[in-house]
């Protein structure tokens, strides 16, 4: 890594810079059920715990809407890194019937928090350690696991036909709702994969835990290797998975042991309380677990239509209908925010701190839709920030200008994904380090990018409904306009004067 600002900005120092500059907001430690948080949601309860996060039950105090929401369990660079990689992938699936859909996010504080759609009826994991899968006789439950089994696939070929690997395919990552609708959640290991640190399957780690990019009791032998993964590695686990489901209980340390397992399993006498299994279900799990690869089902959807088959001889036809399967969309960059204004392509500040290759490492992963493209250059924006803020604890003086418009610049950003709380806490970060240089130091050079970052404000506040607020930010940007227009005779901002009139004008139309 280069030596932040050793050519770009020379080598002055100010002692008290980092007390001025570098705005760092309390984090929360374990939600308590009953508290609120970010003003609007109530922890009802706590959903579980993997790998990467902590899922909690919350509910929207005004709207009665439930969310399950994730927390990161590490705050380090590498876990934050991983907790944006899963925001970047998840926002980039389209609606699908068997996909948890990621609705938003907020910051609070330095923490990103995932907000997604609750599943009421649990995971496939609750139903086989309640007994509830079983429940009815083994032909209810052997009709129950089928249907699951063929929605699971639908919501993976889903994935796969996007260029996704879910990587960590197992019933604790299959939720269903109480209406028996199946969905796939959890993608914390699609893109985090390349940074997963090599983890040995020992160590007193839960081997039903992610950690290291996989599961155990669920991985591919490929997984085990670190070997290049490709959708047949789900494919995989989705075989352990289903056997599990037959069987009840895990009595394997490793997935890769599972073609043993289920020939062990068939030439066992069954429990009587427990479906067997069907001809054709054999068949499928020895197909998805051959050692080779290439030797395995080339689609979860080839996977989906096996079970149907075996659903359809077993009962009668399969009634749910597969649902469409998009394609993968890239479009252009454009990083036009919502009111207009675009922020600057992160490599602009990156190219001053990091060396080309960790550039490009860092912005490999930005196709994809706009709000996956959006989220990539947020993520760059805070290894900016990380790097600046060093920097600026270190005393260098030049940087603040910098530190300012990376606020600005990432506030646009959380505002056009949704979060404009957050958009909210960097406006005012950018401005507080703008007003000191501007109204302290006297550097009126700088008063008409205040004036942005007070306009943007404004436009913050008015989104979340504090119009008064709002009014009162957009006159401290027009008393700026007002003094360089007419003052100074800088009449190139005359149209941002009127810009600004105008907004205000809307607020007090507004208010009455």
């Amino acid at each position: 890594m280069k030596n932040p600002f050793s050519q770009s900005f020379g080598s002055k120092r100010m002692d008290s810079i980092g007390s001025r500059t570098v705005f760092k907001e309390p984090t929360t430690g374990e939600w308590e059920v009953g508290s609120a948080i970010l003003g609007e949601y109530k922890v009802k309860g706590r959903l579980g715990k993997g790998g990467m996060g902590i899922v909690y039950l919350l509910r929207n105090q005004k709207t009665g809407g439930r969310f399950a929401v994730k927390r990161a369990i590490a705050k380090d660079k590498r876990n934050r890194e991983n907790f944006l990689s899963e925001l970047q992938a998840w926002v980039d699936l389209p609606e699908n019937p068997h996909i948890v859909a990621c609705r938003f996010f907020r910051t609070m504080g330095d923490e990103v928090i995932l907000f997604s759609d609750y599943v009421d009826g649990g995971s496939v994991k609750d139903l086989i350690d309640t007994g509830r899968l079983y429940e009815g006789g083994p032909m209810e439950s052997l009709r129950r696991i089928l249907d699951i089994g063929i929605q699971a696939a639908w919501g993976l070929h889903a994935l796969h036909n996007l260029g996704y690997v879910h990587q960590d395919v197992k019933p604790g990552n299959v939720l269903i709702t109480r209406d028996g609708v199946v969905k796939i959640t959890d993608f914390g290991l699609i893109k985090a994969r390349a940074r997963a640190a090599s983890t040995p399957l020992s160590g007193g780690k839960s081997l039903f835990v992610s950690y290291g990019g996989m599961t155990p009791v669920y991985c591919s032998p490929e997984q085990l290797n670190r070997e290049r993964l490709t959708r047949r590695t789900d494919i995989w686990s989705f075989g352990v998975s289903l056997l599990h489901l037959f069987t009840g209980e895990v009595t394997w340390r490793s997935g890769v042991v599972a073609p043993e397992v289920l020939e062990d399993y068939l030439k066992e006498e069954g429990d009587p309380g427990l479906p067997g299994m069907p001809q054709g279900v054999v068949e499928t799990l020895r197909r998805c677990l051959k050692q080779d690869p290439k030797e395995r089902w080339k689609t979860m959807l080839e996977v989906a239509d096996a079970l149907s088959e075996v659903y359809q001889k077993s009962f009668v036809a399969y009634k749910r209908m597969a649902p469409a399967f998009s394609m993968p969309v890239s479009v252009e960059h454009d990083r036009r925010g919502i009111h207009g204004t675009k922020w600057r392509d992160p490599k602009y500040f990156l190219e001053k701190v990091m060396d080309e290759g960790e550039i490009e490492r860092l912005l490999s992963a930005r196709g994809g839709s706009r709000k996956a493209q959006a989220v990539g250059d947020m993520a760059a924006y805070e290894e900016a920030l990380r790097l600046y803020e060093e920097a600026a604890k270190e005393g260098v003086r030049e940087i603040e200008d910098e530190i300012h418009l990376l606020y600005l610049n990432k506030g646009l950003i959380h505002e056009y994904l949704g979060d404009s709380p957050g958009s909210l806490r960097l406006f005012d970060r950018a401005i507080g380090i703008r007003e000191r240089l501007v109204y302290k130091e006297g550097r009126w050079e700088l008063a008409d990018d205040l004036a942005v970052s007070y306009n943007n404000k404004a436009f913050a506040l008015d989104s979340l409904g504090r119009p008064k607020e709002a009014a009162d930010i957009r006159d401290k940007a027009i008393g700026i306009y007002e003094r360089l227009v007419y003052k100074e005779g800088r009449w190139e901002l005359a149209d941002d004067l009127a810009r600004s009139y105008n907004n205000k004008g809307l607020i007090h139309e507004y208010l009455g």
